[in-house]
């Protein structure tokens, strides 16, 4: 049996908004284990097309339907 290490405390961030507490699990049907695994899925090409996530929030798992955007305009050069 794989022996797991005492939890963390929490960080400066989650003190300071403790009310953030979404869980991103899946994109796709792909599992996210890290930040490399969502990278690839949010390419400039999956942009206006659909995603369904699966998120948790407070212990309840639930799957949603979503459409992958840009923040401000960087399609268009813009910063944001």
């Amino acid at each position: 049996m794989k022996k797991h290490s005492p939890p963390e405390p929490p960080s400066w961030l989650e003190q300071a908004f403790p009310q953030i507490h979404y869980l991103l699990l899946a994109l796709d049907g792909a599992p996210l284990r890290e930040m490399a695994d969502l990278l690839p899925a949010l390419e400039e090409e999956r942009i206006g097309h659909g995603a369904r996530v699966r998120l948790a929030r407070g212990g309840a798992v639930q799957e949603l339907d979503l459409i992958v955007a840009v923040r401000g305009d960087r399609r268009a050069g813009g910063d944001r």
